[in-house]
Order: C-alpha cells, then sequence, then structure tokens
C-alpha cells in the first residue's frame, strides 16, 4: 500500500474547490500511522458490507474502529442469563479481515441496559450481573478486542459520580471494582475510562481523581477517553490541551473517541452529549437542509485543522483519534439534540466524498493545516500563520515567508505569473502562477539544468552565487519570455507557449545584467540592463544586439542601480530600478523616448520594520484597473520575500505603499472575484513517480545516482563520487525554508533515513545549508554507524548507532538565526545533538538557508540511503 499521504491528489482536490471521490483521496490512517490511530465508529450494515464503496473507504482510512451500539449491554446480554454475542462475533470478524482494531463499546455505562436491570432494587443482584456481565464479555474477547470503554459517563459535570444504578447499588467504588474484573477477564486488552465534557474544569477534576483512585487501588486504567462532541468554530482548543497534560501526567494515553463537530446551531443552554438531553425542531435550528454554503465548509475545515495541529503537538501522549461515524449521513447529530436535522459534522459527505475538512487534517499530519483568517491565517493561540491570505479579505506581508527574490510579474488573462532568481538549484527559475497575487502556486522550473559548463555539475569548480538570475519575465505574441543573465557563462533565454512548459533554453550571443526586456507596440525589441549605468540596447528577432547600447542614465541618489523593468503608458517609457542592497528603495525612470532623456522619482523608500529596504520588482495591473507591485524583502538567513503594495498614480508617477511607507496588512487587490487561501506546498513522502516542483538539486543532478522507484516510497540518493565536504557533494536535494510570520515560531524539517546500504566513509543526513551549513547526519566508519553533527565541516558531537533507520530534525528560528539539530529513534522523543548555528545569509551562496538532503562519500561512490519522507512545520 502507499504510504501516508499522495499529495498530487490532494492540491488537485485543493485547488478544485475540494471536490475529490474520497476513495481517491489520501489515507488518514497513513497520514498518521507514526503518531496515533485513526478510528471511525461503525454501525452493523457497515459492519456486514451492504455498502461495498462504504467498506473500501473504512479499509483505506482507518486503522481502528468502534462499534456504535452492537457491543453495548442491551444487545450483547440482553437476558438476566442470556448472551447474544452474533453482532459482536461479526464485528470482531469485519476487523480481522481488513486488519482493524476494534475498540469494545462499553462495558458498564447506564444507558442501553437489558430490560430490568436499571429497576433491580436488589444490590446482591446488580453485583452479579454486573459481575457476569463484565467478566463473560471482555473475557469471550481478550485478545480479539484491542480496548474497552470500561465504565462510560459515570460523572456529572461538577465531577461528582452521577446517580446510575450501579452507584446506587454498589457505591462509589463500584468503578474501580469494574476495572478489577475488566483486567482479570481481559489481561491482554486496554482499558479505558471515556466520557463527555471531561476536557471542563471541575468535570476534569473529577475525571483525574477517578484515575487517581483506580490506580491508588492497584487496578490498571490504561487511558481516558475523550469524546469530543463540539461545534465547529467553538472548539475548546486551551480546555483540550489541558486536559491533555492533565490525564497524560497520570501516566495513562488520551483518546479522543467519539469525534464529531457540529456545523448547526446549538438549542439554547445545550452543551451536553447526554443522550437524555434533546430539543425540540424549529427551522432556525437547521438552516442547512439544501446542503453546506461554502462558508460554513470553510469554518468547519479550519476546526478541524486546529484541533488535528493540537493533536499533533501532544502526539506522544495521544492513543487514538475516533471520529463518531464515517460519513454525515451516519452522523448521530442527525437527530441529537433536535430530530429531524440535517447536519455535517465528519470528513467524508454523504455521498462518501472527501470534504475540505478531510484534506486539512490530512494537511495537519504534515505540520500543516494553516487557517484562514486571523483568527484565520493566524494561529492566535500559538502565534504564527503559514499563509499570506488572512481569510477576511486581507493579506499580511510577505506574501510568501521564504526566499523567492528578483522577481518579475506579469498577467496573462485573469492569471499572474512570477518568476524568481534559483542560482544555482535546478531543476530551477521557478515559475509561480496565481489568481490574486497574493496565494501562489507551482507552475512549473523552466530550467531543469545548465550544461554549459562543467562547474554546474560541481566538476572542479562551482557556480554558488554566479548562477541565474534577475530573470525578465514576458508574454508576446503567443509566446512566453524568460530571459536572464549569469555572471560566467552570458545570457539565456527560455520560451514556452504555456508557462507550465515545456520550455526551450537557448543561450543568447550576449548576457545583460539585471535585463528588462520589453517588447514595443511597434515591434522593436529592446533590453533595458545595467548597474549604477543603466542602459539600452536594441534586439533583433533571435534577441542579440542589433548595435550599440545607449546609456540612458546614470544612478545618482546611491550606488547601484539596477533591476530595471520597462513598461509604456500614455506615452511615456518607465524603468522601473532599484538601488538596491538592506538599505535598497525603489525609484522610477520616465520618458517620452526609450533612449532617454529620463526623469526620476523615488517611489517607495521605507527605512522601517517590516518593509525596511524593500526594493526591485515589477508593475502589475489587475484587470478591474488596479495597480500593484511586487519587490522583495532582505529577511537575513532565510532570504529575500516577495512583498506586495499597492500603487497609485499621481501626476504620471506610480506612487508605491500607503503615506510612504510599505505595507504590512491590507487589502487583497481587486481582481474582480475571491479566491481561496493556498498554501505552497514542502513536505514529500517520496510516493510519487516525480520529484514535486518545491525540490531542486544542488547544481545539475546526476540523474544515474537517485531514484523514487529502487525503493517505493522513498528517495534513494547513492553516492556518485568522492568529495571533502558537503559543499562538493553531488545530488544534495534542496528547498526553500518557509517561515510562519514569528520571530519565535521555529520552522522544522524532520525525515527519516533509512542507511543499511552505506559505505565506509559515507555521511548521509539533513542539512542546513549556506554559508555557514550545518547538519545532523549518520556516518559510517569502518563497520560501525555514527550520529555526528557538523558546524561549518566542523564535527561538534557524535555518538554510536545502532539499527538501521533514524528520524533527523532540524529546527530554524527566524528571530534568532539559529538553527538546531536533534534526532528520535521513533519520531516520538527527540534528543539534540552538537550545538547551534548561527545562520547567515552570505553573498558567497546568495540564495536564503535552505534544507537540503544528502549523502556522499569520502572514500568509495556505490553507497546508498534511503529517505522515507520529509515534513515540514511549525513547532
Amino acid at each position: 500500500m502507499m504510504k501516508n499521504i499522495f499529495w498530487v491528489v490532494f492540491l488537485m482536490a485543493f485547488l478544485s474547490g475540494y471536490r475529490g471521490i474520497a476513495q481517491e483521496a489520501p489515507s488518514l490512517k497513513e497520514a498518521y500511522k507514526d503518531d496515533f490511530l485513526i478510528g471511525t465508529a461503525l454501525n452493523m450494515s457497515q459492519v456486514e458490507e451492504r455498502n461495498p464503496a462504504a467498506s473500501a473507504l473504512i479499509a483505506r482510512q482507518f486503522s481502528t474502529f468502534t462499534p456504535e451500539n452492537n457491543m453495548k449491554a442491551a444487545l450483547i446480554h440482553p437476558g438476566w442469563n442470556q448472551f447474544n454475542f452474533s453482532q459482536a462475533d461479526e464485528i470482531v470478524q469485519f476487523a480481522e479481515k481488513y486488519h482493524l482494531k476494534v475498540n469494545g463499546h462499553t462495558l458498564i455505562w447506564h444507558s442501553q441496559l437489558p430490560m430490568g436491570v436499571a429497576r433491580i432494587q436488589d444490590a446482591d443482584s446488580v453485583r452479579q450481573w454486573f459481575t457476569g456481565h463484565i467478566t463473560t464479555v471482555a473475557g469471550r474477547y481478550d485478545g480479539k478486542v484491542y480496548s474497552w470503554d470500561v465504565v462510560n459517563e459515570a460523572l456529572n459535570e461538577d465531577g461528582t459520580l452521577r446517580k446510575s444504578v450501579f452507584q446506587q447499588k454498589l457505591g462509589d467504588d463500584y468503578i474501580v471494582e469494574a476495572f478489577r474484573l475488566a483486567q482479570k477477564a481481559a489481561p491482554h486488552t486496554q482499558l479505558y475510562y471515556n466520557d463527555y465534557n471531561i476536557e471542563h474544569g471541575k468535570k476534569r477534576e473529577g475525571a483525574v481523581e477517578l484515575v487517581k483512585k483506580i490506580q491508588a487501588a492497584g487496578v490498571r486504567i490504561d487511558g481516558v477517553g475523550i469524546q469530543g462532541h463540539w461545534s465547529a468554530g467553538r472548539v475548546p482548543l486551551e480546555d483540550i490541551e489541558q486536559s491533555i497534560v492533565a490525564f497524560s501526567a497520570l501516566g495513562v494515553k488520551v483518546m479522543f473517541t467519539e469525534l464529531d463537530l457540529s456545523v448547526l446551531p446549538s438549542p439554547r443552554g445545550h452543551n451536553t452529549a447526554d443522550v437524555n438531553q434533546t430539543a425540540g425542531y424549529a427551522d432556525a435550528l437547521n438552516p442547512y437542509v439544501n446542503g453546506l454554503p461554502d462558508s460554513a465548509q470553510a469554518l468547519l475545515a479550519n476546526s478541524y485543522a486546529q484541533l488535528f495541529r493540537l493533536f499533533m503537538k501532544y502526539k506522544d501522549k495521544i492513543g487514538r483519534v475516533t471520529f463518531w461515524g464515517v460519513d454525515d449521513g451516519q452522523s448521530w447529530l442527525n437527530g441529537f439534540p433536535v430530530r429531524g436535522r440535517t447536519n455535517y459534522p465528519l470528513l467524508f459527505d454523504r455521498q462518501l466524498k472527501a470534504k475540505p475538512a478531510f484534506y486539512r487534517v490530512i494537511e495537519a499530519a504534515k505540520g500543516g493545516g494553516s487557517e484562514l483568517g486571523r483568527g484565520g491565517a493566524w494561529d492566535t493561540a500559538r502565534g504564527w500563520a503559514e499563509h499570506a491570505d488572512n481569510g477576511d479579505g486581507t493579506f499580511t506581508n510577505p506574501v510568501i515567508f521564504a526566499d523567492y527574490p528578483d522577481m518579475d510579474v506579469i498577467r496573462v488573462g485573469d492569471d499572474y505569473y512570477m518568476v524568481s532568481t534559483t542560482m544555482f538549484i535546478f531543476p530551477g527559475v521557478t515559475v509561480l502562477k496565481s489568481k490574486d497575487l497574493v496565494n501562489w502556486e507551482y507552475c512549473s522550473n523552466a530550467v531543469p539544468r545548465m550544461d554549459c559548463s562543467k562547474c554546474y555539475n560541481l566538476d572542479s569548480c562551482n557556480r554558488y552565487h554566479h548562477g541565474q538570475w534577475a530573470t525578465s519575465l514576458k508574454y508576446h505574441n503567443g509566446l512566453f519570455y524568460l530571459f536572464f543573465n549569469t555572471l560566467d557563462d552570458g545570457g539565456f533565454v527560455a520560451t514556452a507557449t504555456k508557462p507550465e512548459g515545456p520550455w526551450n533554453l537557448r543561450h543568447l550571443p550576449k548576457g545583460f545584467h539585471d535585463p528588462g526586456l520589453f517588447f514595443d507596440e511597434d515591434g522593436r525589441i529592446y533590453v533595458a540592463f545595467g548597474y549604477n549605468t543603466i542602459s539600452v540596447a536594441e534586439l533583433d528577432e533571435n534577441l542579440a544586439p542589433k548595435g550599440p547600447a545607449t546609456v540612458v542614465f546614470k544612478g545618482d541618489l546611491a550606488g547601484g542601480l539596477e533591476g530595471s523593468h520597462v513598461y509604456k503608458l500614455n506615452g511615456y517609457y518607465y524603468l522601473y530600478s532599484t538601488y538596491g542592497g538592506g538599505n535598497g528603495f525603489q525609484v522610477a525612470l520616465r520618458s517620452k523616448s526609450i533612449y532617454g532623456p529620463y526623469e526620476e522619482k523615488v517611489v517607495l523608500r521605507d527605512r522601517e520594520g517590516l518593509n525596511r529596504g524593500i526594493h526591485q520588482g515589477a508593475l502589475i495591473q489587475t484587470q478591474t484597473g488596479e495597480w500593484w507591485t511586487m519587490l522583495f524583502l532582505d529577511k537575513g538567513p532565510f532570504g529575500r520575500m516577495p512583498s506586495l503594495q499597492p500603487v497609485r498614480w499621481e501626476d504620471g508617477w506610480p506612487i508605491a505603499g500607503v503615506d510612504g511607507k510599505g505595507v504590512a496588512t491590507y487589502r487583497k487587490p481587486n481582481v474582480g472575484k475571491a479566491y481561496e487561501a493556498a498554501t505552497l506546498p514542502t513536505s514529500d513522502e517520496f510516493n510519487e513517480a516525480s520529484l514535486p516542483m518545491q525540490w531542486g538539486w544542488n547544481h545539475n543532478p546526476d540523474s544515474s545516482s537517485w531514484s523514487l522507484s529502487k525503493r517505493p516510497g522513498s528517495l534513494r540518493l547513492t553516492t556518485a563520487k568522492v568529495v571533502a565536504d558537503l559543499p562538493h557533494a553531488r545530488n544534495t536535494l534542496t528547498q526553500r525554508m518557509f517561515g510562519y510570520y514569528s520571530d519565535s515560531v521555529a520552522s522544522t524539517a524532520t525525515t527519516k533515513i533509512s542507511f543499511s546500504g552505506m559505505k565506509d566513509g559515507d555521511e548521509a543526513g539533513l542539512a542546513v545549508f549556506q554559508d555557514p551549513y550545518g547538519y545532523i547526519a549518520v556516518r559510517k566508519v569502518g563497520k560501525k554507524f555514527r550520529l555526528v553533527m557538523v558546524n561549518n565541516g566542523a564535527v561538534v558531537e557524535e555518538r554510536p548507532l545502532e539499527g538501521k533507520e533514524v528520524y533527523l530534525r532540524a529546527a530554524a528560528v527566524f528571530g534568532t538565526g539559529k538553527a538546531r539539530f536533534s534526532f528520535s529513534p521513533d519520531n516520538m522523543v527527540f534528543t539534540g545533538l552538537g550545538n547551534e548555528l548561527a545562520m547567515r545569509f552570505n553573498l558567497s551562496i546568495f540564495t536564503g538557508n535552505k534544507w537540503c538532503l544528502f549523502n556522499y562519500a569520502t572514500k568509495g561512490a556505490g553507497g546508498y540511503v534511503d529517505f522515507d519522507w520529509f515534513r515540514t512545520g511549525p513547532k
């Protein structure tokens, strides 16, 4: 079975309005298989497989299930000495067929008792029934049922014991006795206490005292089940977190046993899952008879994303998360607390199709799953955001919190395209696509490799800080153009009929510094270029100079005028240029002639806060006539990031920002339609036949020495040549490091590496790469393996390593510029190794720090490692 997550399917569903069919969706149980069990509640129709599509969905999505009613006392023990195990046996057989774990629900509950038990007046008779029921039922299924809810819903809201028949006839110790009997009858079964609202105050305190009482009696209790019947938009995250901490401190696992999130209004005063508490019907309490609107879908999805991010934070303390039903049509909330309503509380709809909430839960397994809005993109409880879209019609800069510098942006129809510098990373010259200038997706990596010099192969030389940069993006007569320069190898142009490619790369006769390609309305072609001295040259149809260039302007406000993009509007030619660097600012030059003379105006100079030094980019006009500019921010070790700013025209000049300052949070551009928030992918399960577009190799890859097929579901890196250190290693796989709009929240990358195929002298692991660089890695020395942390070439700490696989993690904090490294044998508890790496943005590399997966040889080639997955997220 393919493991964890099919990200391409996820993205297609995400971007098409989440309309993927459930059977084609990613797998919940695979996504969370290293974290906790994922379960559902089943009825006998599902157990008897009356709907083959439902059976396939259950088998694919869940690792455990709880029978809704068919192992409760009223059905399994209907008479005094009469047991009916037929349905329970079917349940066990179904579980065995699909390799699912069964949670028995429930041994002792005050409700759904056999007729007459609740009316027994003799305490000895109650005890006889009580003892016989637990001993017989738990004993029959020991080893076949994974766990039992031994006692269910025994507490009042104030934490005191409910006045049930068992409490009244057997006393307050009946719960201890129930666990004692279950322990004896079912020694191989997990034993849990289960209840609703025990995440809240007094009831939680009562549950904590109950667990302590059972433990003090020397009786085993393995876990506490929090039912989790909450409402979308009102999930009590703080109470849930406090409850996880409180129960796990007692040494028991925490389960979320009956999870669903209602999207319907609650009757006044109703906040309980007590099945005896119902309310009358009213149309106002049933607003979504004809389907769930997008706003409610988003609210449900956001709430589930929040909740599962919290679960992931405490995944070592959580044993199981069980949804109370497979699909919306099965949910008990269609009839509780109001009969006849249409509710939508689960991850799959009535046609078994995955809802937006499903994909947000899948995304949360990867450390993602952002909310929409502020509360939205911003997680108020944890102080981080994953994308720029705030969900309320505003956005927050930078629009992408990662290294996308030197951008050019154009609009073609209703689509926006952006290109950025990738330098020495291939496939490179990344093109992004957007509908609203705020939410971006990958479109293509236009240049698979550069074969004009052996230096792109790290063959005795390199192209660090000397590769592709400052590309000019244009669309003309049905053709897209990417026009760029390299410091050593001259100019290039890549062309394509569609931005997704394929792109045709051609070496030009001449290169131009920071070229601004321009197709004039009279059919003539020009390029503006230069550093401090700006020149214009006319080009022929092959983009070769037709003659000498003409100097049109010399920078006079600071050093280093460059990055000129050319526009023509209302009879003026505009050179949209920058005085770059950390204190950079943006200017416009204008003239009635392409060759000048040009006059100059500062259009944005911000020396404070977020947008300090904002510069170099493009002017864009929307379909609705608005003007915007995309410039970039120098953000230290994480790189240079795009910042979207409004533009107003004043006396023929494009003035950017507001009141002379760049905006931090501002309304989104009016493009005539609203679009969903999007997050660029970063994690990868290596399940596909090719690498997703977030990846790029450090210099040209050696295609013979890496594979996604030799061990399906893993990335295999095989050493290709002997090198001295990481900067010289071929086939180092990299991607950008994304921040989370926080100075203190760490960006983390975690990977699982299998290393039994390494050779003596090999070193393989996870790096943070710039100058300096650092990494945590497996090193093979002779026949032994060592775990090492290296800081800029120096081994800081090492220790012996046993086994065949290990989990490696790197965590980088934007605010401090520091990165640290750790490892784990089980992906649960991570132990730090070595010291902190003081990251930098060094011009010797000229890109932001990158995550890297690597394997290099220092003695002999041919050793290999397998990376099972790579996952990123905030910590």
